[in-house]
């Protein structure tokens, strides 16, 4: 019998670890940011923004941002057109970023190309949250050279 005992409370220490951890992970993931979302009052930046930046003439943003917002905190993807070679597909990047009063600071990278391709944005928000403008700095894949261009990025 005492080794059905001993067995019976390794297997009961188990269970315990795991629902702790569970709810650890549940507060963590859902309530937080939950909460975090409900009791923020600052501007809403989620949803989809374009920026046009080689001439007024284009018929579709050169670059998007799907952008999801909790509370201060800002994640979501960059896409950009790929003008200079019309046969190469679009670059998607992940980013995360955070937002302080009108200030917005976002770090892109992607990790899925052999070159180096990261870089920031550093954005004031604008007309009640209907535009960011600022500057968007990284290195150049190609020539690996630091640039940094002024951007105008619309919600859409």
């Amino acid at each position: 019998m005492p080794q059905n005992t001993l067995l019976d409370a390794i297997i009961g220490g188990l269970i315990v670890a795991a629902t702790i951890w569970l709810m650890a992970a549940l507060f963590r993931k859902i309530l937080i940011p939950w909460y975090l979302d409900l009791t923020y009052s600052g501007v809403r930046l989620a949803g989809a923004w374009n920026c046009w930046y080689r001439g007024a003439t284009a018929t579709a943003p050169h670059q998007t941002i799907s952008m999801s917002q909790s509370g201060r905190r800002l994640y979501g993807t960059i896409r950009l057109a790929r003008w200079a070679d019309e046969s190469a597909a679009d670059e998607t990047m992940s980013f995360t970023g955070m937002l302080k009063g009108e200030k917005v600071v976002i770090t892109y990278c992607d990790n899925a190309q052999p070159e180096i391709f990261f870089g920031s944005l550093i954005l004031k928000v604008q007309q009640n949250g209907e535009a960011l403008v600022g500057y968007v700095t990284g290195i150049e894949p190609t020539n690996l050279e630091i640039y940094s261009e002024r951007r105008t990025w619309v919600k859409a």
